[in-house]
């Protein structure tokens, strides 16, 4: 298994001194850590409290504050750095409740070669940094549904809007035509040209808006069809930039 790209910063908690200084030893000489050690819970704690480590290297049998009570105490810190339990033979029981309180793996003492410590610490490594990425890509895709269904109520709403004002405008251009018909027989020429501005003027305007709801309602279109990843992601980019470009062109020209 290949090993960090880095050197991986390694806490060793072992209050047994002679078994602390082996596993230092094979892991800065063997696996090329960075390690630091404590041989208590306490000063376990304030470690951490210092700084996070890559792994920890975690003995449970420890007096007054056990390695149970270091996992506990990370938990309710929600510290996720991967744990690595020392226990005893016959302590199944506490690598279990270990494993519950969120450590990684476990090693027994009693049969335990130090020369495979590297490829432990490598492999719990390797692990920690798969789970991490498991929950980074569940987010995202937790976090793109949700957009989605925003994105097609927002994509819902603009079409229903659309649908009535495009409705309100037709029947407001049918009634300034009715109006003007009606007015024709009751004004003269001058009356007549002034009316006759107006309601071109007016349809300009209902024109004007016409388009602009016709673009909001393409521009949703084309973010939905982002989203749900039903186009060529280029593509996509070029129709939306040229939505984009179309609707600052007509907003310059409303405004000369």
């Amino acid at each position: 298994m290949a090993g960090p790209t880095y050197p991986l910063e390694v806490l060793i908690v072992e209050d047994e001194e002679p078994f602390r200084k082996v596993l230092s030893v094979v892991l800065r000489e063997k696996g090329g850590y960075v390690v630091e050690e404590c041989e208590s819970g306490e000063e376990a704690i304030e470690a951490l409290r210092a700084s996070p480590r890559d792994i920890i290297i975690l003995d449970y049998r420890m007096e007054p504050v056990s390695g149970l009570n270091v996992l506990q105490w990370m938990l309710e810190q929600k510290m996720e750095t991967p744990v690595i339990v020392l226990t005893g033979a016959g302590s199944e029981h506490i690598a279990v409740e270990a494993m519950k309180l969120g450590a990684y793996d476990y090693i027994r003492k009693d049969n335990f070669e130090p020369q495979h410590l590297p490829v432990i610490v490598n492999s719990v490594h390797e692990r920690h940094l798969f789970k991490k990425e498991r929950e980074k890509n569940s987010r995202i895709s937790v976090d793109r549904e949700r957009n989605l269904v925003s994105l097609e109520l927002l994509r819902n709403g603009i079409s229903l809007s659309s649908n009535l004002i495009s409705t309100t405008l037709a029947n407001i251009a049918k009634d300034i035509d009715r109006f003007h018909q009606n007015l024709r027989p009751l004004i003269g020429d001058q009356g007549q040209e002034l009316l006759n501005t107006m309601a071109e003027e007016l349809k300009q305007e209902y024109n004007f808006m016409s388009t602009i709801i016709r673009s909001l309602s393409d521009l949703s279109d084309i973010m939905y069809q982002k989203f749900k990843g039903l186009q060529d992601p280029q593509s996509i980019e070029e129709a939306l930039k040229a939505q984009l470009r179309s609707l600052q062109d007509r907003s310059s020209s409303r405004k000369k």
